[in-house]
């Protein structure tokens, strides 16, 4: 046998046979009439169901020539469809669902069935009564029900514009959900998933929806941090343009073809949304830019926002996470036998990567650096943070001088204190090797003298008794310093009150004598307000008693009245500590 002098592109018989199997079954050749329809420019497509006959039905520009639905990959439209496969028509020629299927537009139909499609069998063309669009007649192997076709239907509908109805009814489009943002390649919606890991991105291409997988994977790889945590937890549908290049893989069109355009196409896009989200946190934190940023200034933004793409738009903006602790708002709960029964408040703040930072061993350093800036808001005091490196905390102490406060040593008041070398009216620090029952161990240590220590603990109370309470905390049970049996919870106040009283009591004898005045008074009121209580419950019971007892109720109400009055008097007078209370706020 002679080798050939030239070779011709032929097909093959078999590839009849495999066309309809190109498309992945009934949903997907519904699908491509529904497209073919489309193209044809029908603003009106009517599904029609009865039993095992499904009729298709649109407006559109019809055709003339029946040849062009038999002829593999030939389409016949025009220039304004991009890319069509010639193939959409052929795919209800599927023997899993087809016996038969009537094609019919103008004034010809004809009949085919799967069989005589798939060995090339010549199919004579009818007359037919004209119709100005186009109508495809699957005459299905098994019956369908209407619920079932319309869930089929719902499902690859699509987003066109277009009439779609069956058996009378409107079958709406899907409607897109989500932000909108405008790219280069077409609008993308971005759905936030509360729960879950992100779905595959979608596209749309031409009303239709099909994977956008390689899209996404290209984009991860050419996004900015941001882009990338932002998109692993949003839905992405992505409205394409065709004249941005991206085409869908034929003839199926299940996937976009991975190549150089979507490559580009993916670039152009993580710059659009690397810029959305920038814009959109942004606007969310008012004081960026600022050399720190307060957990409540980005609260909004954990709403809309994940922590992960909340920690990429930090990076980019040069912030540090930084967990400090407020000591106001330290609290110790009694109520239960538990080995930590300690409570605080931690923010999860920003801290600009230009400002200095110290790395804290504990909270309560946190906690010393927030009150030392609060009392000097000029004096750029490092900022604790968990995550940053650096020196720890430095404190030296001076000649101590006790204040009893329970317990020897919990409180100190000294002329010099430093922390990190700078001056500071407070701070804690615990004496190296104090481990020994004799040896006095500093929690809290006050600088100055004792007015100065009062002037700076009045003015900072709750942070002040806090910081002790926290101290306490980093070392021991705050139970077994037995600070007080009164309350079920101490809060910070209630320690800062305790210190003050202290403070007193150690260092003014006469301002003493009238705080023990004071609580002696404070002691009879309780009594007194016992009694009065007792009685007031007997009086409705005893009308005779009632009026037995009048005359004294109103002696104790006097009595409590007067003693009152001179609590406040003394308190005023002596500018002593209030009396220890819980704080308004429910912890």
């Amino acid at each position: 046998m002679l080798t050939p002098t030239t070779v011709t592109p032929r097909l093959g018989p078999a590839l009849l046979r495999e066309i309809p199997r190109f498309f992945s079954g009934f949903p997907a050749a519904i699908q491509e009439l529904l497209q073919n329809s489309l193209r044809a420019n029908a603003t009106d497509i009517q599904f029609t169901l009865s039993v095992q006959t499904l009729t298709i039905t649109d407006n559109g520009v019809g055709l003339d020539d029946p040849q062009i639905l038999m002829t593999a990959a030939q389409s016949g439209w025009d220039d304004t469809v991009v890319e069509p496969a010639g193939l959409g028509a052929l795919s209800v020629l599927n023997p899993a669902f087809s016996a038969a299927v009537t094609y019919r537009s103008r004034d010809w139909q004809f009949t085919l069935t799967p069989d005589a499609f798939q060995n090339a069998e010549p199919t004579p063309v009818e007359a037919a009564q004209s119709i100005p669009g186009f109508q495809v007649t699957l005459h299905l192997r098994e019956p369908l029900t209407e619920p079932a076709f319309l869930a089929t239907l719902t499902a690859r509908r699509g987003y066109a514009p277009a009439r779609v109805s069956l058996n009378g009814q409107d079958v709406p489009p899907t409607a897109p959900t989500g932000t909108r943002v405008e790219t280069p390649i077409g609008p993308v919606y971005l759905a936030r998933r509360t729960y879950g890991a992100a779905l595959p991105a979608t596209a749309v291409w031409e009303h239709f929806p099909l994977s956008a997988q390689a899209l996404l994977t290209r984009l991860r790889e050419v996004s900015t941090p941001l882009v990338q945590a932002a998109v692993s937890r949003y839905d992405l549908l992505i409205l394409l343009d065709p004249a941005c290049g991206v085409r869908p893989k034929l003839p199926d069109r299940n996937d976009l073809l991975d190549d150089d355009t979507l490559r580009a196409a993916a670039t152009a896009l993580a710059a659009t949304l690397h810029d959305h989200f920038n814009a959109a946190l942004s606007a969310m934190i008012p004081t960026l830019g600022a050399p720190f940023i307060p957990e409540a200034e980005h609260r909004a933004a954990t709403h809309s926002h994940d922590f992960a793409t909340l920690a990429a738009f930090r990076q980019l903006h040069g912030y540090l996470p930084s967990t400090l602790s407020r000591a106001g708002d330290f609290w110790y709960d009694y109520a239960y036998d538990s080995e930590d029964d300690s409570r605080g408040d931690m923010s999860r703040d920003w801290v600009a990567s230009t400002q200095p930072l110290l790395r804290t061993l504990y909270t309560t350093e946190n906690a010393l650096l927030n009150l030392l800036r609060a009392h000097q808001p000029n004096a750029g005091w490092p900022y604790g943070s968990s995550e940053a490196s650096g020196d720890p905390i430095t404190v030296t102490v001076g000649t101590v001088r006790p204040v009893i406060t329970r317990q020897d040593g919990l409180v100190g008041l000294t002329d010099h204190l430093t922390v990190q070398g700078r001056p500071v009216p407070a701070a804690v620090h615990v004496i190296a090797g104090a481990d020994t029952e004799d040896a006095q161990q500093y929690a809290l240590v006050l600088r100055g003298t004792p007015e100065e220590a009062e002037d700076f603990l009045r003015a900072h109370l709750a942070d002040v008794g806090g910081l002790l309470m926290m101290a306490l905390d980093d070392h021991c049970e705050v139970r077994d310093a037995e600070l007080t049996d009164e309350h079920d919870t101490l809060y910070a106040a209630d320690m800062g009150a305790m210190i003050l009283h202290d403070l007193i009591d150690t260092f003014f004898p006469e301002r003493a004598q009238a705080q023990q005045e004071v609580e002696r008074l404070r002691t009879v009121n309780g009594r007194l307000a016992t009694a009065l209580s007792a009685l007031k419950g007997v009086t409705p019971l005893d009308a005779p008693l009632g009026d037995l007892f009048a005359g004294p109720v109103t002696i104790i109400q006097a009595t409590i009245s007067t003693h009152e009055t001179r609590i406040t008097e003394l308190t005023a007078e002596h500018q002593l500590a209030a009396q220890i209370s819980a704080p308004p706020q429910a912890a």
